[in-house]
Parts: C-alpha cells; sequence; structure tokens
C-alpha cells in the first residue's frame, strides 16, 4: 500500500460555498480534473491503483480508470446539457474519490496533463472557468500530483524621476559645509567625489543657484542652522510622491489593461500616511477600487526584490493575477545638517526615483525563476535607518563593500543555484554605489562590462534605494535579449542581500 496524501477537495463543500457561483460546469470541471489527476497517477504507477480509493468505490469496484473516465464524460456532460442543477451536480462530484491522492508526483509535464483534460472533456470553456477559479487550491507540485504551478514574469518596467538635477548643487553645498569645518575634509570629499561613478541625481526640491549660501534649495526647505523636522519632511513626501507614482505608473501604458489589475504592492522607505500612496494611486490611476493592496515599508535598497518576491508568489496561486508593483523613493528629503565627512559620502549617494512595474502569467518580459536571501552574521550595525526627530537617520558604514563581497563569495553557488557565474548572462545589481559594484564584480570574478547597465543606473540616477534594481532591470529589458538567463540582486539592513534568478523570455 503507498502512502496517500490528503486534501480537502473544493467539491467536499457546497459549490455555493466553494465558488460563490451555482454553476453546474465548475463542479464538472472539478471533478473531472480529480479523476484526470488520479488517471495519470495511476497510468504512470498501476501498481497503485490497487490502492487508490478510485478503485474500490461502491458504486464501481471494478472499473478500470479509461472506465471512469468515460462513467464521468457520460454522465456529467449529458446532465449538463440538460441543464444540471447546481446541487445535483455536487452530489454527482462528491461521488468521486477525489480526497486522496498520492503524494509522489509522476514525470507528465503540464503541457501533458491540460491536453488529457482538455481531450478527456470536450468542454474547453468550463475547464478553462475551473482552472481559473481551482489553480490556487489544486495546482501544488508537492501534494496535489505533480502540475507545476504557472510561470511568473514581469511583462515591463517603467521609471521616472522628479525633474530637478541636485547633484552638483550638493557637491557645493557639502563642500562649503566641510570647508568652513575642516578645508582637508573637503578637498578630501572632492576627490571621492569624483570617483564616485555619480554624474546626476535627481530630486523633487528645487535647487538653489547659490547653494554656498544660506539654502541648499531655492525653496528655503534646507536652511543652515534649520534644517526641517519630521513633520515636515513628510508632509513634502505626501505632496510629492503620488505625482512621481502616477507618472511612472502611467509610462507603463496599461490602457484598457488597468481595469485587469488585481493587485497593487508599494515599496517606500522613505515615507508614510495613511491613507496613504495605494489609495492615492487607485484614485489617480483609475484602478480598480477592489484591487488588493500591500505596503512593504521601511525595508531599504532591497524591498524591490521582495516585491517581486511577493508578486511571484501571488500570481503562482491565482494563474490570472495581474500585480502592479511601485517602488518609491523620495530619498533627498532625509539630508542631515553634518560636517561628519562618512555621512556627507553617504548623502552624495541617494536621490529620488519610482519604478512601476506589470507581473503577471502572460508570458513576456522576464520569467522570474527563484529567489534567495543571504544574511550576513553580526552586521547588523553597518546599515541602518531610524526614524529620528529629525528625519530618518541614515547609517552607511565603509565596511559595507567587502562584507559584501565575501558573503558573495562564500554563498554563490546557494545564490546561482549551482551554476557557475560565467552562465549568467545578464546581471541586475542594485548600484548602491560604485565600491559595491566593484564588490560583487570581484567576488563573482565578473568581466568588466558585467555590470554595465549598473554602472549606467548609477551614473545617470544615484542611489534610489528601492526604485534602483527595477532601473538596472528596465535597461536589460530594453535591451531585447532574448532567452538569456539573469541574476538580480540588492543589499540592505541586516546586512542582507535579497537575490533573484530570472530569465529573458524566449
Amino acid at each position: 500500500m503507498s502512502k496517500l496524501g490528503h486534501f480537502v477537495h473544493p467539491v467536499g463543500t457546497s459549490l455555493t460555498t466553494a465558488t460563490g457561483t451555482k454553476d453546474p460546469g465548475i463542479a464538472y470541471g472539478v471533478a473531472a480534473a480529480s479523476v484526470c489527476r488520479i488517471a495519470m497517477i495511476c497510468r504512470a504507477k498501476p501498481q497503485r491503483f490497487s490502492s487508490c480509493p478510485l478503485s474500490s468505490h461502491r458504486n464501481a469496484p471494478n472499473r478500470t480508470v479509461d472506465q471512469w473516465l468515460q462513467h464521468l464524460r457520460k454522465t456529467c456532460v449529458l446532465q449538463l446539457n440538460t441543464n444540471l442543477t447546481c446541487d445535483a451536480a455536487t452530489s454527482h462530484a462528491r461521488r468521486l474519490p477525489a480526497r486522496h491522492l498520492p503524494s509522489t508526483s509522476p514525470a507528465a509535464t503540464e503541457a501533458e496533463r491540460l491536453s488529457v483534460l482538455k481531450s478527456q472533456f470536450n468542454r474547453s470553456a468550463d475547464f478553462l472557468r475551473y482552472l481559473d477559479l481551482y489553480r490556487p487550491a489544486l495546482i501544488s507540485p508537492e501534494a496535489y500530483g505533480g502540475i507545476p504551478l504557472p510561470a511568473v514574469y514581469i511583462n515591463r518596467v517603467a521609471t521616472a524621476v522628479p525633474p530637478y538635477d541636485v547633484h552638483d548643487t550638493f557637491r557645493r553645498f557639502a563642500q562649503s559645509t566641510l570647508h568652513l569645518a575642516n578645508p582637508r575634509q573637503a578637498r578630501l570629499f572632492e576627490r571621492m567625489a569624483d570617483k564616485s561613478g555619480i554624474e546626476h541625481r535627481f530630486s523633487c526640491l528645487t535647487p538653489s543657484n547659490r547653494p554656498e549660501g544660506d539654502h541648499f534649495d531655492a525653496g528655503g526647505f534646507y536652511a543652515r542652522s534649520g534644517f526641517p523636522d519630521t513633520a515636515t519632511r513628510m508632509e513634502q513626501y505626501e505632496r510629492h510622491a503620488p505625482e512621481l507614482a502616477q507618472a511612472a505608473v502611467d509610462r507603463l501604458h496599461l490602457g484598457a489593461d488597468r481595469d485587469r489589475i488585481t493587485h497593487l504592492i508599494i515599496t517606500s522607505c522613505t515615507g508614510f500616511s495613511a491613507p496613504g500612496l495605494d489609495l492615492d494611486l487607485i484614485a489617480r490611476c483609475e484602478l480598480p477600487t477592489t484591487v488588493e493592496r500591500t505596503v512593504i515599508g521601511f525595508m531599504g535598497c532591497y524591498a524591490a526584490i521582495n516585491a517581486l518576491k511577493l508578486a511571484y508568489h501571488i500570481v503562482r496561486s491565482e494563474a490570472s493575477a495581474r500585480v502592479l508593483v511601485v517602488n518609491l523613493e523620495l530619498c533627498t528629503l532625509h539630508l542631515k545638517e553634518t560636517a561628519d565627512l562618512e555621512q556627507m559620502l553617504s548623502f552624495l549617494l541617494f536621490a529620488d526615483g519610482c519604478a512601476a512595474s506589470l507581473v503577471s502569467a502572460e508570458p513576456s518580459g522576464i520569467a522570474l525563476d527563484s529567489f534567495r536571501a543571504m544574511l550576513v552574521p553580526d552586521t547588523h550595525d553597518l546599515i541602518t535607518w531610524n526614524i529620528r526627530d529629525a528625519g530618518f537617520d541614515m547609517v552607511l558604514s565603509g565596511r559595507v563593500p567587502a562584507v559584501i563581497q565575501d558573503g558573495l563569495r562564500r554563498s554563490a553557488d546557494e545564490i546561482l543555484a549551482g551554476a557557475p557565474a560565467a552562465a549568467i548572462d545578464l546581471w541586475a545589481v542594485h548600484p548602491g554605489g560604485r565600491t559595491v559594484l566593484d564588490a560583487v564584480e570581484r567576488a563573482f570574478a565578473l568581466a568588466p562590462t558585467a555590470l554595465a547597465a549598473s554602472r549606467d543606473v548609477l551614473r545617470r540616477y544615484g542611489n534610489m534605494s528601492s526604485a534602483t534594481v527595477m532601473f538596472v532591470i528596465e535597461r536589460l529589458m530594453r535591451s531585447g535579449a532574448r532567452g538569456r538567463s539573469g541574476c538580480a540582486m540588492s543589499f540592505g539592513p541586516g546586512l542582507i542581500a535579497e537575490t533573484m534568478l530570472f530569465r529573458t523570455a524566449a
């Protein structure tokens, strides 16, 4: 006797309870799928048929699998064609031995299984409706007969930044501040800024024409000896975040697809309010008011990978889901008045930006294969991000690149699922800074051109926290490479590297 797995099938309850609709076609589809799954298992391993409840059912103790399938087709289909009621369909489906299935997965592919279902029961429309409703409950490779879950794709990505380039303005502001305290540190800051690999950074704040004077920005938000408190910074976030998020979503050109959005995921670590950005976007972008919303807050630069991971699991459990993911950060709202060189260099990195992406089972764009998190022990204090009275306090240790390099080198086999780094065609690495990209390049012994997309994003936009890796992915998707393997990764507090393997659609 083989060991049998157990699951509660939806037809064990009334169809009204299970589906919320009185449709006998759904009962037919559920029953058909159950028997076909058992049939595939029994055909693959005939010796197990004697232990399957199907063989000992009191109504047909000697029926073969094919006879059971024929019986189901005749009774269900004929009765459906004569207006079988919901209760009768449910009653008939309950007679099917669908509560016990062998836990071992047969070798048949998903396409072969779906072909069996469609060919044995000539009811394509009902079957497809069943598949859409019950895929979350029935199609699991571990427990329900080995049918793979649907592949998940980033179909497209769009990006947006505010209109104001503040990189040179900040350099002048920082240098003048440091010069007053320590001219030597001011000169060192300038040399480090030249080597940063950054040429542009954008902000929602209008830069001052003379940042060496009393204000960094034209509106006086950052006035010397009078930097704003947290409440004032959040007011600016509430004002500017919805506009930038809408700009990114609009560039996805959803059109009629906006009515098909089922889920909205937002990541941000630079501001909070309630009602928040999720509800603002529903109104501004005319999304369905029934959309399911999730906000991933305060995770920092690796939040986008976590958002993709969540979208991946949503689509795998609900094949018809279409997930809108928005990564928005207004990092320039959190500058600190300081004469500390290390802090000034960390502020030199950060900028504002937003990415919007559409994730679904539609086979176009980038297929998401797997995710893995790498926590480096005893590094809790290297990257921190805390809410304080005068904004959000960032600590970014100079040890971070070396720790990332060592951690990635030790975990390379797990991150790449046993593949050599040379087998990865595309690298979407979060450009946390030039030295971070150098550390990744050394950890995997990559060619100097491997991280070209990441370095280009760093040069053109700086570090936009969670949005940045999506800018890199957008650039790779725009290149049009097909059938390529890829690895994405971001780094943040913990210290943790969140990684993702992907491939471009063929």
